[in-house]
């Protein structure tokens, strides 16, 4: 019976209630229009302390850089003991490796060190090389403010440079002239390899420079290792399943 009670207790209390009025979002604004001043004000107070945020943590980020960097130059030398480290991983990195024509990896047999450097939004790419039959260069720079970037020019050796394109004769025939024309829009379109986007596309090179910056290397081999376990893509670009998983699945 008390149940009963506080039941209809309840349900008496939620009739008796004040109704609210449905809102939408235009109900909201009009409704927050008298407030408007003093919102304002509270926002110019919330940028202000994003600001200073994002002040001192760069200022923070800043100095354990230069703090890594000595440690990174530790490693390094240990790295340079290893013969092709740097070759090895980036060729073999999923993701990475995509973008590397013949030629790149054949370049890269004579990367010796791969070097970043942070300082204060930005970045340096330091890729440094042994005497080679491609370009006369010991380093390559790639450096990037985040709103623009810069690199080291190419010194090819002569008839090496492989990312000049080369100048395409103009069609006689008419009739094969929109082939010719598709032909072109999709090599424009089309990835052009590591030294390529270097020498003639920084914007595109950027892409690859973020990804060694963030990810490879900072922690090169776990990199190779969260790649390999990410599985392998067919011709389609899908994911697919290693073949004992899938002999596995259809065990079960």
């Amino acid at each position: 019976k008390e149940a009963e009670e506080r039941v209809l207790d309840h349900v008496l209390a939620v009739m008796s209630a004040p109704k609210v009025a449905k809102l939408d979002l235009e109900n909201v604004a009009t409704l927050l229009a008298a407030h408007e001043e003093a919102l304002g004000k509270i926002d110019e107070e919330l940028t202000a302390v994003k600001e200073a945020e994002e002040k001192e943590l760069a200022t923070v980020h800043a100095k354990y850089a230069k703090q890594a960097y000595t440690v990174y130059r530790k490693r390094a030398a240990i790295y340079k003991k290893v013969p092709n480290f740097w070759a090895t991983i980036l060729t073999e990195r999923n993701g990475f490796n995509q973008i590397l024509s013949e030629s790149d990896r054949a370049v890269l047999q004579y990367l010796e060190d791969l070097d970043v450097v942070e300082d204060d939004g930005s970045f340096k790419l330091h890729l440094h090389f042994a005497k080679n039959p491609f370009f006369k260069n010991s380093v390559l720079t790639f450096e990037s403010n985040g709103e623009s970037s810069q690199a080291t020019p190419i010194d090819w050796l002569p008839n090496k440079n492989f990312t000049a394109k080369p100048a395409k004769e103009a069609s006689k025939d008419k009739s094969k002239g929109k082939k010719r024309e598709a032909d072109e829009d999709e090599d424009e379109d089309s990835v052009i390899g590591f030294f390529a986007l270097y020498a003639n596309n920084l914007d595109g090179f950027m892409q690859a420079a973020d990804l060694i910056r963030e990810e490879i290397f900072p922690d090169p081999l776990g990199a190779n290792e969260s790649s390999d376990d990410e599985g392998d893509e067919d011709e389609d670009g899908v994911l697919v399943e290693d073949e004992e998983e899938e002999d596995a699945a259809d065990d079960e």
